[in-house]
């Protein structure tokens, strides 16, 4: 069952954007596809919570900014059960998070989906706390039908600071789930 599709017509500045869409009792379900626009200025993530096939797609974000005590991403804080990001564009993001087993990602903090088509240039992600997972597509992956697949980043970092604490560039931690096809270099 499809959700119902919303499509971005228009650039968006996401500093204005007063709260994430969707949460954890009532999680975002529907077809987001950006048509290629942009949403500047993030300060959290877009989607709380996406869920049960939901789907964010085609979509660039700049300046991304974006510091929490919960699990964070810039598309979105937690992607469950089958919902999926895919051909996303990033540049100039940052993502910190902090507290024990708090997840940060350029893509989404908790992915049990999938993550797909991620572009991110100048990215840097971050997360301090005990079992503190980062990457840029992904946090924490978990799940038998989890992946991340097409990862680019571009002069971007990835750092966490705490015990046992992982970090990668498609995932920073895989519970369960593939990784592939995953790149990562330096613009000169």
């Amino acid at each position: 069952m499809q959700g119902t599709p919303y499509r971005q017509s228009s650039d968006i500045d996401g500093g204005k954007l007063s709260q994430s869409i969707g949460n954890s009792s009532h999680p975002f379900t529907g077809q987001y596809n950006g048509q290629c626009h942009t949403i500047d200025n993030l300060q959290r993530c877009l989607m709380q919570a996406v869920k049960d096939g939901g789907c964010v797609d085609s979509l660039r974000f700049t300046g991304a900014n974006i510091s929490s005590t919960e699990t964070a991403g810039v598309v979105a804080c937690k992607i469950l059960d089958n919902a999926l990001a895919s051909n996303i564009q990033v540049e100039d993001a940052f993502v910190a998070t902090s507290g024990e087993e708090k997840f940060a990602g350029i893509g989404a903090g908790y992915v049990h989906g999938a993550v797909t088509n991620m572009t991110v240039v100048n990215g840097t992600v971050t997360t301090s706390g005990v079992e503190a997972r980062t990457g840029i597509s992904a946090g924490k992956l978990e799940g038998k039908n989890s992946a991340v697949t097409g990862t680019g980043a571009l002069n971007s970092e990835v750092s966490v600071l705490g015990k046992d604490a992982d970090a990668g560039i498609g995932a920073g931690h895989v519970k369960q789930g593939t990784v592939n096809h995953t790149m990562a270099g330096l613009r000169c």
